[in-house]
């Protein structure tokens, strides 16, 4: 038998898994999560403040997280982010444009994002 979820838990955990598959019935959501359909409706609601989710009814619809959302746990930490510039110094062109690439899209660092564009 699965494992009873916090509220605080099961809504973290519906957030990383919309984050990997982007799209998700809340159907398929309620029966992950071993709650409700209306459960997950409230979880969406609440979720819906802090995330940008979209839900669609009908055929071909579910719950959507936008593509440019990123939970805090899928962003470089300061030490990974510092290494990555270490390595940038003794790269190619090519290579330190990819490394910086890496670096602006995963980064929280958002004075680097902004200095790159």
């Amino acid at each position: 038998m699965r494992e009873k979820l916090c509220v605080t838990e099961r809504r973290i955990k519906m957030l990383t898994l919309l984050s990997v598959n982007r799209q998700m019935t809340r159907c398929d959501l309620a029966k992950e999560f071993g709650v409700s359909t209306r459960t997950i409706t409230r979880d969406i609601l609440y979720l819906s403040h802090i995330a940008p989710i979209t839900v669609k009814d009908g055929n071909g619809g579910g719950v959507y997280l936008e593509s440019d959302f990123r939970q805090y746990d899928l962003y470089l930490t300061d030490k990974e982010e510092n290494c990555l510039y270490a390595v940038m110094d003794n790269l190619n062109d090519d290579n330190r444009d990819t490394i910086k690439g890496i670096i602006v899209k995963f980064t929280k660092n958002t004075a680097f994002t902004n200095q790159s564009t």
